[in-house]
């Protein structure tokens, strides 16, 4: 792991370009969390309230995250924006209630998944685009297959097709099969433009991407098991 951390940060010192590729660190990850912009939100006859915001989990983001991002930025030679990184138990009980509330789905429950077990609150996941690259989630998917062999993962990405839905502010429904990927350490998945998505996420309208570790953790979802 240490290696990895030296090989990353040479990497950077030699692109020369620290303008476009400056290093992601724990501070690109802070909790987004705004209980003063997002009023208290209705789900299930439970009141939920947002906050939390700038905060980091006391485990830390984990590394092997942070060295794959970095990688992906130095491949590309373009800024990796992480659009929702890490979020707090509060932060993320709201995502799944405005999230609801938002699409206006009926009873059937959160339909987009904003789990309430999210990686995203062990600083093991992250949503992110990089600059330059918004509407080419092909190549970037390269990318990122190539960055993880160079992590250390060789297994062969297995890839299925999730079924995604979107609703506009009309209520128009459209409908996405974006494929996801899966390879012994990670976890991959592209989502659409303008498709239907939390806070932290509907502020960029392009496609972009969530990776998160694959691990299990104890049953009551909060500490991972390596």
């Amino acid at each position: 792991m240490i290696y990895a951390s030296f090989f990353v940060s040479l990497m950077f010192l030699l692109s020369g370009d620290f303008s476009q590729t400056d290093e992601i660190t724990a501070d690109d990850f802070r909790c987004k969390g705004d209980s003063v912009a997002n009023p208290p939100c209705l789900w299930k006859g439970e009141l939920y309230y947002d906050g939390d915001g700038g905060t980091l989990p006391q485990r830390g983001i984990d590394e092997d995250l942070l060295i794959l991002l970095n990688a992906i930025q130095f491949e590309t030679g373009r800024k990796v924006v992480v659009i929702s990184g890490y979020r707090s138990p509060r932060h993320n009980s709201y995502l799944a209630a405005e999230l609801f509330n938002y699409v206006n789905d009926g009873d059937s429950g959160n339909p987009y998944e904003v789990s309430m077990t999210s990686k995203h609150m062990m600083g093991e996941a992250a949503d992110f685009y990089v600059e330059g690259f918004e509407n080419k989630h092909d190549e970037i998917l390269e990318v990122i297959f190539e960055a993880i062999k160079k992590t250390g993962d060789n297994s062969s990405p297995i890839s299925s097709v999730v079924y995604l839905r979107s609703r506009t502010p009309g209520g128009e429904q459209v409908r996405y099969f974006f494929p996801s990927y899966r390879t012994d350490r990670w976890w991959i998945h592209a989502y659409a433009e303008n498709e239907g998505r939390d806070i932290d996420c509907r502020v960029y309208d392009g496609v972009y991407f969530h990776i998160n570790k694959r691990l299990t953790f104890s049953t009551d979802g909060c500490f991972p098991i390596k």
